[in-house]
């Protein structure tokens, strides 16, 4: 698992606007990029620096980020909506 984009400080920071915004969780998988709106993402822990994710366990996201061993977060900001929808 690749952590090392970012240290603690840099991910406390980042964590601390989490609350208020909606995130794009993305996986790629078999050549094609899946992703999902979720207002359901966490700091679970700043050492080592750990999210919590939650959606559907059907969904084929789910599958995605197993098979690629990852997942990407991205926090939308309020001119981004259209990206949520």
């Amino acid at each position: 698992m690749n952590v090392g984009f970012f240290g603690r400080p840099e991910f406390g920071e980042v964590m601390s606007r989490l609350a208020s915004t909606v995130s794009v969780v993305t996986a790629a998988h078999a050549g094609e990029d899946l992703g999902r709106t979720a207002t359901s993402v966490f700091s679970l822990s700043a050492t080592p620096p750990a999210v919590l994710v939650a959606f559907d366990l059907a969904a084929r996201l789910a599958d995605a980020i197993v098979s690629a061993g990852g997942f990407s977060v991205a926090m939308l900001a309020r001119d981004q909506e259209m990206i949520a929808d």
